[in-house]
């Protein structure tokens, strides 16, 4: 699938009362216009394609989880039951969004769903609708054979590698990398190119937190209209069986009949 002809990225900040920045970038991911937000200046409507809202990556779980199912419920259901053993406490509370399924582990962002509430009540007092809402540390890129790539943002280290992406306090962040090599960009304006060049993938990040309770309207339509024809494929592959069993029953009722008339 080949990406918008323009995306327009919001960066949302770790602090509500400061304003949100907005890039407007073209087709390859350059920016090509930069301006803040905030609910007394609102984005103005313009000509891009899709927005993708960058969430605070410190309240968001990432991690890359072997799942068996593909449907989306049996996905999530199993989701659930894996994600016990990495997470501490009640998942009841949480938001669970799923990357797209293909070969090796998927991956999964694990939100308090309030915080994913709050976070879409920012977006509409910015004048935005999200269509894609993804932690900012999934936007860099992830280096397969070279050292990890660290962006400094917003206060925070945004760290990424093969299967591992964290967005956290410089000091901790440095405990979890431990002695593994990594490339560090410090230049606010470098940074915000990166994270640009991932907002405008086709899939920015790999995942969408907009998924089941948090669905886009239309999403959900579609996701129902789904479930719909599997039951009617589902019912038309078991009529034949069905009918069989009913021409079945019928006649042993009426040889039933005839013995106790004889």
């Amino acid at each position: 699938m080949n990406p918008p002809a323009t995306t327009r990225l919001i960066l949302l900040r770790r602090d509500p009362a400061h304003p949100a920045t907005c890039l407007e970038l073209d087709p390859r991911g350059r920016i090509l216009s930069r301006r803040p937000l905030d609910p007394a200046h609102p984005a103005p409507p313009g000509p891009a394609a899709r927005t993708v809202v960058a969430v605070p990556g410190e309240a968001v779980r990432t991690l890359w989880l072997d799942l068996p199912a593909h449907n989306p419920v049996q996905a999530l259901a199993a989701a659930r039951i894996l994600l016990q053993e990495h997470v501490a406490g009640d998942l009841d509370g949480l938001h669970i969004a799923i990357g797209p399924s293909g070969q090796g582990p998927r991956l999964l962002a694990v939100a308090d769903d309030a915080q994913v509430h709050a976070w879409r009540q920012r977006a509409q007092a910015l004048g935005v609708v999200p269509d894609a809402l993804v932690p900012v540390q999934l936007l860099a890129d992830a280096p397969a054979d070279r050292p990890l790539q660290v962006l400094e943002h917003d206060g925070l280290w945004l760290v990424r590698g093969p299967q591992l992406a964290l967005a956290a306090e410089p000091a901790l962040a440095q405990r979890i990398i431990g002695t593994r090599g990594m490339r560090q960009v410090e230049d606010a304006a470098a940074v915000e190119a990166l994270l640009a060049a991932g907002a405008a993938a086709a899939i920015p990040g790999g995942i969408d937190l907009l998924q089941y309770a948090h669905a886009r309207p239309r999403d959900r339509a579609v996701s129902s209209r789904r479930r719909r024809l599997a039951l009617l494929a589902a019912l038309c592959l078991l009529s034949p069986l069905l009918l069989q069993g009913a021409s079945a029953l019928r006649h042993a009722l009426g040889a039933h009949w005839l013995e106790r008339q004889a």
